[in-house]
């Protein structure tokens, strides 16, 4: 017969396979729990409750759990019923940077601009740098990624609504040759997301040594560390302030943009794997004795 498997990896908390056998042990990989803190699950309460009681069941599964960031895990324990399962904090590894477009995207005409993306979901929360746009008046600002959504065309209407349709670009979805020209070639990253559990953008615009202000909230500060700028309110004019304060601070400090770089790198895959041999270790080591499992690096 086939062999009963030494442990299961549950990848994604909603994930729907599981090992029919209840003596396998089970590691669950939690990314976040954001259907908490976003405006379009907080108005469905029932919903929360479902989604709540699912992960539930899953974590009375598992063995052990796994969350990228110590803020999903401290919110973990905050909303689900551990009973002493462990959980460890890996976090995500950051991925080299692709080759950069060789010029300047046809649809973004010359001079500065501020940049920002993602998909256009509410906890994004993009419409608040519509104001801030207002007040940068140096800077024309890109906001890139899947628009084609309701909280989308809210931002197109309310773009038209104030004329600000030659001052933000939306262009939607581009290639990873774009948008990394963007990444290198912006003046700041700004990242006014509401609920993140780790937050990978803030990591490739540091990549790329560019000062980046993002929101003071869930894994963002832990993410970013001291080389980060924040949010503390959406007000226009405070979160003009803070832009302005991120881009004197890099035009003053020479070294700022490869500090950057540095907390940057410390995002390694092989790190990352490293840190899920050693959850795999402990995991099968409380089941059986014996028997080690060891990364090798690639290449």
């Amino acid at each position: 017969g086939i062999a009963r498997p030494e442990l299961w990896h549950v990848t994604n908390q909603m994930s729907r396979y599981l090992p029919l056998d209840d003596r396998v042990p089970v590691v669950l990989t939690i990314h976040d729990l954001n259907f908490l803190h976003n405006e379009t699950d907080t108005n469905d309460p029932g919903r929360i409750q479902r989604k709540l009681a699912d992960i539930q069941r899953r974590v009375d599964r598992a063995a052990a759990i796994v969350t990228d960031s110590q803020y999903v895990a401290d919110d973990l324990a905050a909303q689900v019923e551990l009973a002493g399962t462990p959980v460890h904090v890996v976090p995500l590894g950051l991925t080299p940077p692709p080759a950069a477009a060789e010029r300047r995207p046809p649809w973004l005409t010359a001079g500065p601009f501020a940049l920002s993306v993602g998909n256009f979901l509410p906890h994004k929360n993009f419409h608040v740098l519509l104001g801030l746009a207002e007040r940068l008046a140096d800077l024309r600002l890109v906001i890139a990624g899947k628009k084609a959504t309701p909280y989308g065309e809210q931002l197109e209407q309310e773009l038209q609504r104030r004329g600000l349709s030659d001052r933000v670009i939306l262009p939607g979805m581009v290639s990873d040759a774009d948008r990394q020209w963007l990444y290198e070639h912006c003046e700041v990253f700004l990242f006014p997301s509401l609920a993140e559990g780790f937050g990978f953008p803030v990591l490739e615009a540091m990549q790329c040594g560019k000062p980046e202000v993002m929101s003071r909230r869930t894994s963002l500060p832990e993410i970013a560390g001291d080389e980060g700028f924040f949010f503390d309110c959406y007000e226009q004019e405070a979160m003009a302030t803070v832009v302005k304060t991120a881009r004197t601070h890099f035009a003053a400090d020479p070294q700022a943009a490869d500090r950057c770089r540095r907390h940057a790198t410390a995002f390694s895959w092989r790190a990352t794997a490293e840190g899920y041999a050693r959850v795999y270790e402990s995991v099968i080591g409380g089941h059986q004795l014996g028997g080690r499992l060891t990364v090798r690096q690639a290449g």
